[in-house]
């Protein structure tokens, strides 16, 4: 007994020495001469904080959205093709004559039985209605010698003539197609097709100034004539100085309703402008997914400073992918 209470007074003493080391060390803790203090002692959470993960991906969501309709923006306002009639007003400041559907029978069919022999397939319609919305709008212009010209090349501006044509025959216009595109001749190699034993015209330079004179002029159709040339790489001014053309264009026009002159691109060649003379209106063919550029406003610009003398525009494969 006397042995376990001395075993206790033992332990006993140990521990109030561990406490009293213990005190000695937080007072020493606590003094002015440690850098460590405690603030606040911790206190475990009574239940897991909640997950920010979901709101974390909402905002990035947001951020992302953001980013995306801001790139968007900026792509539309560097992008100057032109892929419907409003981005058409928007990109230029002139007046839109009609739209023009591609004919995709155009290759396997001939033209004129669009207008002469009408079917029923839905294409072919919106074609017919297309063209025959653009010729009401030249019969009501009070013009006879019409200019048809673009700011590009390949734009469709034969074609858009040719279809004119046909459409105004079966009205039973009669019409006079010169070819006055020096630099792609599309139209006098079509009329050489149609009548392949006959040689066109040696270049308008041959073209005599009486109107009565004027045999060597090939039928399209019965109603349709054109004048061709050979092309090359005069300039309308040069190569009619000296002749005259305007006179053999104001006789010919009192034997025909209309005069169809075509006209190479403006960006590349100044025959527009010199050819302007000759013509009552001007007509400018524009496509669907053409560039508006620099080269393009300054011919935009000389249209319209044309006033009542420019007649409109013509946006033609209005239904080709954009």
């Amino acid at each position: 007994m006397e042995n376990l209470e001395g075993e206790k007074t033992i332990r006993t003493d140990e521990y109030l020495n561990i406490v009293g080391k213990l005190n000695e060390a937080q007072r020493i803790a606590l003094s002015d001469s440690s850098p460590l203090q405690i603030i606040e002692y911790a206190e475990p959470s009574e239940k897991p904080e909640s997950s920010k993960s979901k709101i974390i991906a909402l905002l990035a969501g947001i951020v992302a959205a953001g980013i995306l309709a801001l790139l968007l923006i900026v792509l539309s306002l560097l992008d100057n093709r032109v892929t419907s009639v409003e981005r058409f007003n928007t990109l230029t400041p002139l007046s839109l004559l009609g739209t023009l559907r591609t004919y995709k029978d155009a290759q396997e069919k001939d033209l004129s039985q669009v207008f002469e022999h009408p079917t029923q397939k839905e294409h072919e319609q919106l074609f017919r209605e297309d063209v025959r919305q653009i010729r009401y709008q030249i019969e009501h212009s009070g013009a006879k010698k019409i200019l048809f010209t673009s700011l590009q090349p390949q734009t469709g501006k034969t074609f858009l003539i040719v279809a004119l044509a046909y459409a105004l025959s079966v009205m039973h216009k009669r019409i006079l197609i010169v070819d006055t595109n020096l630099k792609n001749n599309s139209l006098t190699v079509l009329a050489n097709k149609v009548l392949a034993d006959n040689l066109l015209f040696s270049g308008l330079a041959d073209v005599p100034a009486d109107a009565e004179t004027l045999t060597r002029i090939w039928e399209l159709d019965e109603n349709i004539h054109i004048i061709g040339n050979q092309g090359g790489n005069f300039s309308p001014a040069e190569l009619l100085a000296g002749r005259n053309f305007n006179t053999l264009l104001n006789r010919t026009a009192e034997q025909y309703d209309y005069v169809f002159l075509e006209a190479p691109n403006m960006n590349e060649f100044t025959d527009t402008k010199e050819l302007t003379v000759f013509a009552d209106k001007i007509i400018a063919v524009f496509t669907v997914n053409s560039n508006i550029g620099a080269k393009d406003k300054n011919g935009i610009q000389f249209l319209k400073q044309l006033n009542d003398k420019f007649l409109g525009a013509v946006l033609n494969r209005m239904n080709d992918p954009v």
